[in-house]
């Protein structure tokens, strides 16, 4: 199996992307991705991430949200009204994705992309493919940030998708009024 097709393999199940430490852990050494991106077979989107030149056939937003996450670093998750919009649970601002992380971010950051400092502890989860807040908590932290009544339509649609079970839409409903 060629470097490419282990490249291949391991991003086309993450929107195209790969780490270059993802690829290190499939055997294929920094130097290959930038032979391969200098051949036009990668592309270069950022500190140490790839992305395949070849046009996949991704629908949505996705794509743009999981680039944001990888883009800010390993720990990286979509945050707040970001995983509300990847989910479509509430009509929100796409101008600004927003990516929490444990740790100070030094990088240039695609233009829209915010990263927010998480704490240590904070969980994630992972929808449609891409490392999130956990719906809850990012629900809870569009408080005072998006209207009430959209946050309690976006705790009735999770509940819908089966993101939130009976007891935590109760719960976060009560938080609300």
């Amino acid at each position: 199996m060629s470097a490419y097709d282990a490249i291949y393999d391991e991003a086309i199940g993450q929107y195209g992307l790969i780490t270059t430490a993802q690829a290190r852990r499939i055997g294929v050494s920094p130097l290959q991705l930038v032979k391969l991106a200098r051949r036009g077979r990668l592309e270069r989107v950022g500190c140490g991430l790839y992305k395949l030149a070849a046009a996949l056939p991704y629908e949505g937003d996705a794509p743009a949200y999981a680039l944001a996450v990888e883009s800010v670093g390993e720990d990286a998750m979509l945050f707040g009204e970001s995983v509300l919009g990847l989910l479509s649970l509430a009509p929100v601002a796409t101008d600004r994705i927003f990516v929490g992380t444990r740790r100070r971010v030094r990088r240039r950051l695609p233009e829209g992309v915010v990263a927010v400092r998480v704490a240590e502890g904070a969980l994630a989860a992972v929808y449609d493919g891409v490392r999130c807040q956990p719906v809850a908590e990012a629900i809870r932290s569009c408080r005072g940030r998006v209207m009430s009544e959209r946050l309690l339509e976006a705790v009735a649609a999770a509940r819908r998708q089966g993101l939130l079970s009976a007891g935590e839409a109760s719960r976060l409903r009560k938080e609300f009024f």
